[in-house]
């Protein structure tokens, strides 16, 4: 019985070793099996173009039962083919679909998926024009332009598609201005409203923070391990002062009853002892 929580993987070329994290939560295929596909919980399936074809029937059972988590595709093959070879394959409309180059994008993303921690490491970049465009392990898309954050001000035209993505997806790195971005960067960015929730953050958070998210929860009579999205371990983090991300203070919120914004002011206003 496959567990609710087992990565399965379809490889459709052989990644193990250095490139794929060894987990006892991930179960590796080798061939295709339509019926096994279709019984994963969550499928991953990683292959270069010229092998979309052996493996389409896998990926479009596992599709149809809603179990396929990424089509990772290594263009083997000259970028302009790979839709000609996803097409020749029958696979049109595909959830969660990445085309890279990227010899390390596999283990990355199956690394933060048997880590929880998909939403908020970094899978893949790309710069268009005067925007940024970073896809996170989750397969989330988020844009903003470089003008938009003082750190992505910083960096030379010339210099904006030379980044690096750290190795297990913690940040964006641009050695030519030594600049460095991480998700939560990325998404300030993006969204001003979040910006200013984690100016809001470090306000609390010099405030003493962490004490008052203790204080506010067990006011509120919420155990470390009743906050739904948040581990045990994570909340003890906080509430020994690690500043969260803005994942953690959903979590947080909701656990309250709270919208993040409300919650921030009540951790700020709280008079902690």
């Amino acid at each position: 019985m496959v567990s609710l929580n087992t990565l399965t993987v379809l490889l459709g070329e052989d990644l193990r070793g250095p490139l794929l994290p060894a987990h006892a939560g991930i179960r590796m295929l080798d061939a295709c099996d339509a019926d096994e596909a279709a019984a994963a919980r969550k499928l991953f399936v990683f292959t270069p173009a010229t092998r979309l074809d052996a493996l389409a029937p896998c990926i479009t059972e596992a599709n149809r039962h809603n179990r396929l988590q990424a089509l990772l595709v290594r263009s083997d093959v000259e970028p302009e083919w790979v839709p000609y070879l996803l097409k020749r394959a029958g696979l049109r409309t595909l959830r969660n679909l990445l085309v890279h180059h990227d010899d390390e994008l596999p283990g990355r993303v199956l690394r933060a998926w048997s880590l929880g921690v998909q939403h908020e490491t970094i899978a893949t970049a790309g710069v268009l024009g005067d925007r940024l465009v970073v896809v996170t392990c989750a397969f989330d898309e988020i844009e903003t332009g470089f003008d938009a954050y003082p750190a992505l001000r910083r960096i030379p035209v010339a210099e904006r598609p030379r980044f690096e993505v750290e190795p297990d997806g913690i940040f964006l790195h641009w050695p030519g201005g030594d600049v460095h971005l991480t998700l939560d960067d990325v998404r300030m960015a993006a969204d001003p409203r979040r910006r200013a929730r984690a100016e809001a953050v470090k306000r609390a958070h010099d405030q003493g923070f962490g004490a008052a998210v203790r204080a506010l929860r067990q006011r509120r009579g919420i155990n470390q391990s009743g906050v739904p999205g948040l581990s045990a371990r994570h909340l003890r983090r906080i509430e020994n002062g690690y500043v969260p991300g803005d994942e953690a203070i959903q979590a947080l919120a909701a656990a309250h009853g709270l919208s993040p914004e409300a919650y921030l002011d009540a951790v700020s206003d709280f008079d902690a002892p």
